[in-house]
């Protein structure tokens, strides 16, 4: 189980604040998600080979090629500045 003073210390490492009416309800939710990381552990199945299904043998090798060229590819673009695609911000509602 996570306790609240955990809690308090993660928040402190990621610079978060978190106020201490939520403590509680924090160290409960991530408490249940470290029971369901336990349970899917548990659940492992050894009779599967990590090497079967993978794919692995098909991927293609990594070949280096030379970078499209520049113009082209901004001839594309619906919006660009001549060196760099430009997006347009939508705000919602």
């Amino acid at each position: 189980m996570i306790t609240t003073d955990q809690i308090k210390r993660i928040a402190q490492l990621s610079r978060l604040y978190v106020a201490d009416t939520e403590l509680d309800a924090l160290a409960n939710d991530m408490s249940a998600i470290v029971a369901f990381a336990d349970q899917i552990t548990s659940a492992m199945v050894e009779s599967a080979p990590l090497d079967r299904g993978a794919g692995l043998d098909s991927l293609r090798s990594d070949i280096a090629a030379p970078s499209p060229d520049r113009a082209e590819m901004l001839a594309n673009a619906k919006t660009s500045d001549g060196e760099y695609f430009v997006l347009e911000v939508r705000k919602r509602g």
